[in-house]
């Protein structure tokens, strides 16, 4: 068979794989376990919905005693209600307009963390992930996983001494999912957030970052804000893995869309 081919067939598996977990995902269960709420964002791009319905079935479905919140923007809520019209009747899913569609998506997400972070088991999580098991909340603030020490690694190793970041040991944080732990930061402290990715965003218009570099630096803005304000807030925090892969099949796992293109 030719690579076309072989892509091709491929392309047909996973599909029929992705519908028969939906199927199964999708059969009401009886409820048990901790009652969290999922909060997501899905703005500027309907695609973010359809990736989204992975990420809710397969959460409900494992969290059944769960619930989700999705926040979007004036150009994903009105199809959001069609998207998710099964979990809206079955009360297990709830749809916000935040209004802030002439925001970036790192704006709006950052908000969001900081608007969520006073409300007990409540939680963010991507739109491109998937659940293959059931999630515990820890007593400590979570973020996905921790991917490297940003001194390690141009150009943030550059950026740390613009940000007047004197502590070598900042990590690289995902917000592929994040918990901040209830009652553990004031409104203040996590208006740090803001203010780092801000700080991010101004460096790479003043030629301070590196042009090939700017692209990759600006979609990270709010991790690296995020990262930055954890680190630097001295509370004790975790990682919910402790390592990561592409789509590596663990209890949650990341297809990581917005990098790489590449959906469940």
């Amino acid at each position: 068979m030719t690579p076309t081919v072989i892509s091709e067939f491929r392309s047909l598996g996973k599909s029929i794989e992705r519908r028969a977990a939906l199927i199964r995902w999708y059969i009401p269960r009886k409820k048990f376990g901790p009652n969290y709420v999922a909060h997501l964002l899905a703005a500027k791009n309907t695609k973010y919905l359809k990736i989204a319905k992975i990420a809710v079935a397969s959460f409900l479905h494992h969290n059944p005693n769960s619930s989700v919140v999705i926040h979007c923007d004036a150009s994903t809520y009105s199809s959001a209600q069609l998207e998710f019209k099964y979990f809206i009747k079955r009360g297990t899913v709830q749809i916000l307009h935040n209004g802030h569609e002439s925001q970036s998506w790192q704006v709006q997400k950052i908000e969001l963390l900081c608007d969520i972070a006073h409300i007990e088991s409540n939680f963010y999580m991507d739109c491109d992930v998937r659940w293959n098991g059931s999630l515990t909340l820890s007593d400590l603030t979570t973020s996905y996983v921790s991917e490297f020490k940003l001194a390690d690694k141009s150009p943030f190793r550059e950026m740390l001494p613009a940000l007047k970041i004197q502590n070598s040991q900042v990590e690289m944080l995902n917000t592929t999912f994040v918990y901040l732990y209830p009652g553990k930061f004031s409104n203040a402290e996590l208006d740090e957030i803001s203010r780092y990715h801000n700080e991010i965003l101004n460096l790479c218009s003043s030629g301070a970052v590196a042009k090939l570099d700017i692209e990759q630096t600006s979609r990270l803005s709010e991790q690296l804000g995020y990262s930055i304000f954890l680190a630097n807030s001295g509370r004790k925090h975790i990682a919910l893995k402790s390592h990561d892969g592409h789509m590596d099949g663990s209890f949650l796992e990341s297809s990581y869309f917005g990098a790489t293109g590449v959906e469940f």
